[in-house]
């Protein structure tokens, strides 16, 4: 019998009532479970977690349980993942797109995988899509791929994480393109910009980032971005770890 869960002993390990809780008939007990479990790794946790991905009912819990096995790094899970490439609901289809990256497999059935979501329709996925090619994408076609969708795509995300998948395989730099998110009238698109540069940058390119940077802040309205802006500016200043 499964000794009683309590949150305030130290001594209970969670992990047996939180597998259980992955395969209870209530929704919300699923959906709670799946985003409880990645903050306890463990390699209990993702034979069951593949196991949701065919047999779990609710989209919003999928979605759920495919970003978990993301964060745990489940490899054993890359295969059963790439088969949600159409699935109907675009937060898994982003998910599995993000979680690929995560993961970090270099394998052609990823590659492919990824070139699809990089034309999904929805325009988060295409994002999610294009920086995880940068992390785990290899090849002239992804390049190729990357290279054509940064110039044709509406979305000015999906062009600036387009401008990180090229950088990820290797190619330049895309000043313009990140120029034109850092003025654009969202907030959001410039701060995707933001992260990028911030996950892009490296000791050789730290000096003509800080020069994009000072540029966007003196027309930035917002203060939260300018107060990043600022940290951003001062870690490289004195030679920190960029943030």
């Amino acid at each position: 019998m499964m000794p009683v869960f309590s949150f305030t002993d130290p001594y209970t390990d969670p992990t047996p009532h939180l597998l259980a809780a992955l395969v209870a008939p209530e929704t919300d007990v699923r959906l709670i479970a799946a985003q409880t479990i990645r903050k306890l790794p463990s390699s209990q946790a993702v034979p069951v977690l593949i196991a949701r991905l065919q047999a779990e009912t609710s989209d919003e819990v999928l979605a759920e349980v495919v970003e978990t096995l993301g964060i745990l790094r489940a490899r054993d899970a890359v295969i059963p993942l790439l088969a949600l490439v159409a699935h109907p609901d675009e937060l898994v289809r982003a998910n599995l797109a993000e979680s690929l990256g995560w993961i970090g497999t270099r394998s052609p059935k990823v590659n492919e995988t990824l070139l699809t979501l990089l034309t999904d329709p929805d325009e988060v996925v295409r994002c999610y899509a294009a920086e995880s090619l940068g992390d785990t994408g290899f090849g002239a076609e992804a390049l190729a791929a990357l290279q054509k969708r940064g110039e044709t795509d509406a979305s000015p995300m999906v062009r600036v994480w387009c401008v990180y998948g090229r950088v990820g395989l290797g190619d330049e730099w895309d000043w313009d393109t990140l120029g034109e998110a850092f003025a654009d009238g969202e907030a959001i698109v410039r701060r995707q910009a933001f992260l990028a540069v911030r996950m892009m940058v490296t000791d050789e390119t730290a000096e003509a980032a800080s020069t994009l940077i000072r540029a966007a802040q003196v027309n930035e309205t917002s203060e939260d971005l300018r107060g990043e802006y600022e940290a951003f500016l001062r870690s490289v200043g004195s030679g920190e770890r960029f943030p």
